[in-house]
């Protein structure tokens, strides 16, 4: 529809929308990306919908939403999409809808076929999570246990894209090495045209194409001869024997100096349980993977700042424990045969 089009209105502390001849509850994920699709800070919507603003503040909130709206461009088109009466997304028109219902299921059968079983995940209105891990240990070096595992995300609302992580899990801590980024496909395709009503099949065969692809990635990552390919890699750069100046040469291409300086640190610190043992390119890498789920920030940093402020040190570990599982390493370990080349051109 018409971004022009959208009615917006107070509705005691929360704002409705009119969407045609329907009027709605706005959830607040929708209520987000309403205000940033024209330039509302967050925040200050957030500050108008607080209880000793009530009497005022939502009408205030629901009168700069309908001004903005009304000075969108007459072509900008956006999608709503809505759940039991009340409007979860706003979203561009561009938006591809992908059915997770299709896709949980093809992930479901296609791990049950590789033998891989369902260990964690969660759902919430706007998106879902979940993690599968092939039920074996394996040790590539000696004392070095790992279980290899997949996860999919997907949201239906734009909070997040459809993607597939094959991830190694060391065993001796929770310090994930994710060791390819198989499929991360936004929500993004051709715009709609004006002119075409597009069909329920259109968007179902879509779905049904990208529920064949998550079945074919999961198929062939959690694959043994996959699997043995990654345990190989392992031992390479467990053999790669590396020093701090060697590690620290090629990082400084890539990372600021503090960050090199910390991934150092780490390499050459005495922990053997967080890190593998021994001056080899593994631990190096485990050591980049390290920082990278220490530094990382998801698109909710400030959100995750201010619930971290004045908590105590019980919460800032819950809350440091929510954030990891949200974190994606973006350091791969098919890269480490690149990098040991690298490191040994330093020599």
């Amino acid at each position: 529809m018409r971004g022009a089009a959208l009615k917006f209105a107070p509705d005691g502390n929360q704002i409705r929308v009119r969407i045609g001849d329907e009027v709605e509850p706005m959830h607040d994920h929708a209520l987000a990306q309403a205000a940033s699709r024209v330039g509302l800070p967050l925040t200050y919507a957030q500050h108008l919908r607080q209880d000793e603003r009530r009497e005022w503040g939502p009408d205030l909130l629901a009168f700069n939403l309908q001004a903005l709206y009304g000075k969108l461009p007459a072509e900008t088109r956006l999608l709503t999409r809505s759940v039991n009466g009340s409007t979860m997304a706003v979203l561009s028109d561009r938006f591809r809808r992908i059915d997770s219902r299709q896709i949980v299921d093809s992930f479901a059968r296609a791990c049950k076929g590789v033998g891989a079983l369902p260990v964690e995940g969660y759902r919430t209105d706007v998106k879902i999570a979940i993690k599968a891990v092939l039920p074996e240990v394996f040790e590539p070096v000696p004392n070095e246990i790992m279980a290899f595992g997949i996860v999919l995300e997907n949201s239906d609302f734009g909070a997040g894209a459809l993607s597939l992580r094959v991830f190694a899990l060391r065993l001796w801590c929770t310090n994930f090495a994710i060791t390819d980024e198989s499929m991360r496909e936004v929500h993004l395709g051709s715009r709609l045209a004006d002119d075409i009503a597009w069909s329920e099949k259109t968007h179902s065969l879509d779905t049904a194409r990208m529920s064949s692809a998550i079945a074919d990635i999961v198929k062939s990552q959690l694959s043994i001869e996959r699997i043995n390919g990654v345990q190989d890699v392992i031992r390479r750069a467990d053999a790669d024997k590396v020093d701090a100046r060697q590690v620290g040469a090629l990082l400084k291409k890539y990372l600021h100096k503090g960050e090199v300086e910390r991934a150092i640190e780490a390499f050459e610190g005495p922990d053997v349980e967080l890190l593998p043992a021994g001056n080899t390119m593994w631990r190096a890498s485990n050591a980049i993977s390290w920082l990278a789920r220490d530094d990382h920030r998801t698109g909710a940093q400030a959100r995750a700042d201010e619930g971290r402020r004045g908590r105590d040190g019980a919460g800032r570990m819950k809350w440091l424990a929510t954030l990891m599982r949200e974190v994606v390493v973006t350091f791969v370990l098919t890269l480490l045969i690149a990098v040991a080349e690298s490191l040994r051109k330093i020599q």
